[in-house]
């Protein structure tokens, strides 16, 4: 079975603060991005992704993660948006969890904390 993994970056931010930050930007000028942007998103994936064997996976198409992009562009708070399957959960967050540090958001001229959603398509073939 050949699994492709397709993926839009839309950026979500709201006040939710577990970073070193005073606080968290809503809408910040400048979004926190992947070093490199969406191609180098995909080449990353393509590289990284490790497939869990489960049976699950067919019923599964989109899942939304979320997590914090620190000032230091370290990510942090993995979250889901709908419920997925545990063992697509597991290697979700170890996945997201091994990206490298992304660009922060800035905002007023100063580096800022925001919150991130990546919505990722899983298709079967």
């Amino acid at each position: 079975m050949k699994i492709a993994f397709l993926f839009l970056i839309f950026i979500r931010f709201s006040g939710f603060a577990q970073c070193d930050s005073s606080e968290i930007i809503d809408f910040p000028k400048f979004e926190a991005r992947f070093a490199g942007g969406a191609a180098q998103m995909k080449k990353f994936f393509q590289e990284n992704i490790e497939y869990p064997e489960f049976a699950e996976l067919d019923e599964i198409g989109r899942i939304y993660i979320e997590f914090i992009v620190c000032q230091d562009g370290s990510i942090t708070d993995i979250t889901f948006r709908r419920e997925v399957a545990e063992s697509l959960e597991q290697m979700s967050i170890e996945f997201i969890s091994k990206m490298p540090n992304w660009i922060p958001a800035e905002h007023n001229g100063e580096i800022v904390a925001s919150r991130c959603r990546l919505p990722i398509t899983i298709c079967f073939h």
